[in-house]
């Protein structure tokens, strides 16, 4: 396992190493890339490329994971730009961490990033984790209404993995709430998986909510899953995680197969 200092993954930051790579999303019933999830990847010179759970734990109590997470929302948002400016509207969807959401003004940040972008802020999704949300409720739902008033959209992310959650949720001023992966991969050997997805995604479109489930990656998972009700979906059964300088290039051969289909 690589591990990193606060002070390497600063001078990573500093020198440009760190990148973001984007997963598609996909809405199963037509087949078309509906969004992008933004992940963190460090270019490491001699380590190769390694992923944020290898180095993000040496920076998570300190104020560099809140630049770090700056850097992420201000280089989503200017790449989405470049997109639309290009002909492709895909929202992109950004992690924030606890540290950040608690410890720094996330909205003053995030309105930076758009004002600088130019990007409309509907096109930016902010992910935040649901343990995060229930830790300190109300101070998070007032940042969260917060965020609403710039126009971006929210996400739960990681939904399901704290009892907590099923509480709050119909306080949270939340859009879409995503489907940790630890249920999706039980779908093909746990009937209590089987049985705790299907409560989510009723529970969740009952409240007029947007289902993303993550991590899928076999075809049974996504029947499953389709069969449900969740229409969105993102995993390596789909796509991998890639570079900014692929985006493009998948998005016109979704939209080229879909004309073909359409035909």
């Amino acid at each position: 396992m690589f591990a990193a200092s606060a002070e390497r993954v600063r001078l990573a930051l500093e020198q440009e190493e760190l990148e973001l790579y984007y997963q598609p999303q996909i809405d199963v019933r037509t087949g078309r890339i509906v969004g992008m999830e933004a992940l963190l990847r460090w270019r490491h010179p001699e380590a190769g490329m390694i992923g944020p759970a290898e180095f993000l734990a040496a920076t998570e109590s300190t104020d560099l994971i809140v630049e770090i997470g700056e850097w992420a929302v201000r280089t989503a948002c200017q790449q989405n730009r470049t997109w639309m400016d290009g002909g492709y509207r895909i929202p992109v969807a950004v992690n924030v961490s606890a540290h950040q959401l608690e410890n720094s003004d996330i909205v003053s940040a995030v309105r930076k990033a758009l004002d600088e972008s130019g990007l409309p802020p509907e096109h930016l999704e902010i992910e935040i984790t649901e343990n995060v949300a229930i830790h300190d409720f109300p101070a998070v739902i007032e940042t969260m209404e917060r965020l609403k008033g710039l126009g971006v959209r929210l996400a739960m992310d990681d939904f399901g993995t704290e009892y907590a959650s099923l509480k709050y949720i119909q306080s949270l001023p939340v859009d879409t709430v995503k489907i940790d992966k630890c249920f999706v991969d039980g779908i093909e050997g746990s009937l209590k998986s089987r049985i705790v997805l299907n409560h989510i995604i009723r529970l969740s479109a009952g409240l007029g909510l947007e289902i993303v489930a993550e991590g899928v990656e076999t075809k049974q998972q996504a029947q499953f899953l389709s069969a449900e009700g969740c229409r969105v979906m993102q995993g390596f059964y789909f796509y991998r995680p890639m570079p900014a300088c692929e985006v493009r290039k998948i998005v016109r051969i979704n939209e080229k197969s879909r004309c073909g289909d359409a035909r």
